[in-house]
């Protein structure tokens, strides 16, 4: 609801626990998301306002050339995934948009009727956690991969602190990857 947006001059309030360290990152994202959407929306209202979130995003922050070069890859026999810290909610839409395969994100907990909460749902998908999470999926998928003889993935992560983890964009190819040290093989590749 547009009103919401009056709500905003409480964002300061909550970015100075977090800088003084009383709140952790999911403390603050979820507050944030609270001021946003509140502390519960309908599916029905929240899946028509993701899809002019999408139309938005989309519309104003893609390069053409990204599409051109998603498609190239596509092409090329690529598997696109977007890893994110962001709600899976929001970018499923825009990632679709964009022709990638699956997102790996941060899960928004939903109550017994069905409606969004302002609250995480396991873990942030950020630093540790979204290299667990990243681990993950590829546990689950390449083997699968392989039988569809799909060779590559393309992994594309938002906002990974490069500090902590140089993996921003990395091309692996599934045959040469031990998926239970894949880790290890991108970083000793140099890929």
């Amino acid at each position: 609801s547009p009103w919401r947006l009056f709500l905003s001059p409480l964002l300061p309030f909550g970015l100075a626990l977090y800088a003084f360290k009383i709140w952790d990152r999911t403390r603050l994202k979820q507050f944030s998301q609270m001021l946003l959407i509140g502390r519960r929306v309908s599916p029905e209202k929240f899946a028509r306002y993701l899809e002019s979130h999408a139309d938005l995003v989309v519309g104003k922050n893609v390069y053409p050339q990204l599409l051109a070069r998603v498609a190239e890859e596509k092409a090329g026999g690529y598997r696109h995934v977007m890893a994110t810290a962001s709600y899976r909610l929001y970018v499923e839409a825009i990632a679709k948009r964009l022709g990638f395969d699956d997102v790996i994100a941060t899960n928004l907990a939903t109550n017994s009727e069905g409606h969004v909460l302002a609250k995480i749902d396991g873990h942030n998908c950020y630093d540790a956690a979204k290299l667990e999470l990243v681990k993950s999926w590829m546990m689950a998928n390449l083997a699968a991969e392989s039988k569809k003889k799909k060779k590559k993935v393309l992994f594309v992560s938002l906002e990974m602190p490069e500090e902590r983890m140089t993996l921003r964009i990395h091309t692996m190819l599934s045959h040469k990857i031990d998926p239970k040290n894949v880790f290890g093989n991108i970083f000793n590749n140099g890929n």
